[in-house]
């Protein structure tokens, strides 16, 4: 049985998962507002815009950025613009 990555209680089939992997209740999710995994950016309201293929940070699409100019969080994939990593 898995366990949520924030309380650390079993988790049952009502659950919610970041795009890295990292499995919570949705209560915790929500709750918590981030992923709890060192290094992923993970948010609740960035998680339609990841899959988007949206900046999670602006909501901007980042297709047309200069590869140079933005960053993919090493947890979830997400690709933000250089300056609303931090966001």
């Amino acid at each position: 049985a898995s366990t949520c990555t924030y309380c650390h209680d079993p988790l049952s089939v009502a659950r919610h998962a970041c795009g890295c992997g990292a499995a919570y209740h949705r209560d915790c999710w929500t709750e918590l507002g981030r992923c709890a995994t060192l290094g992923c950016l993970g948010r609740p309201d960035h998680d339609d815009r990841r899959r988007a293929g949206l900046c999670p940070g602006c909501g901007v699409s980042v297709a047309r950025t200069l590869p140079w100019e933005r960053l993919a969080c090493k947890g979830c994939g997400a690709r933000y613009h250089l300056g609303c990593r931090m966001q």
